[in-house]
């Protein structure tokens, strides 16, 4: 029995077949948040990007498919944003940060000792009853960056979050979850400095 997303990776080897990445490309893995994110290129454009984002998917996912979704593209850097699916089917922060570990081995393995940078899950009104669980993971993966050389932490929540604490509804679409195109804004100019850094571009 083949894997779940084994059909989604194959897409993304069969489309740089005939259209080959660029090597030393920032790469973008991760799950739904960043499948939608169709602008990826325009939005960075000081360097080239590469979406490998496949919708649904769990850091454990990403482990499984590094060497193909990640290390075949060669990449300058990386940045991974999953684990907001895996607490919502029940697994706890401590295996979110265990997975997200493994997924560093891999990475550092395939592909050396590049900049990897972990955004922390978002909260969303349609998981606020995750957000302990939330929160927890974002300590974690911040721990994770502090202990290892090369590793940045990026903590998505303060610009999600209204003042009362609760998500900002219009950052996200109608599913309370996906988020809208005001919500990719703020992505992006959080993110921007990050990926200036990483890539060695100047802003």
């Amino acid at each position: 029995m083949s894997h779940p997303w084994e059909q989604a990776v194959r897409a993304f080897e069969e489309q740089a077949a005939v259209n080959p990445t660029p090597a030393g490309a920032v790469v973008f893995a991760g799950s739904s948040t960043f499948t939608l994110w169709n602008s990826l290129p325009q939005d960075f454009p000081f360097v080239p990007v590469i979406n490998r984002g496949f919708g649904g998917s769990q850091v454990q996912d990403l482990v499984v498919f590094a060497d193909r979704v990640i290390n075949a593209c060669r990449p300058r850097a990386v940045v991974v944003y999953s684990g907001d699916n895996d607490l919502a089917a029940g697994r706890t922060p401590e295996q979110v940060a265990g997975a997200a570990k493994g997924l560093l081995r891999k990475i550092r393995k395939g592909s050396g000792n590049i900049p990897v940078a972990f955004i922390g899950p978002k909260p969303s009104p349609s998981r606020r009853h995750l957000m302990k669980a939330f929160n927890e993971t974002n300590e974690l993966l911040r721990a994770l960056a502090a202990s290892e050389e090369g590793v940045r932490y990026v903590d998505i929540r303060p610009v999600m979050l209204g003042p009362d604490g609760n998500p900002r509804p219009e950052l996200f679409g109608p599913d309370g979850l996906h988020m809208s195109r005001a919500g990719y804004e703020e992505w992006i100019r959080l993110l921007t400095p990050v990926i200036h850094e990483m890539a060695g571009t100047s802003p």
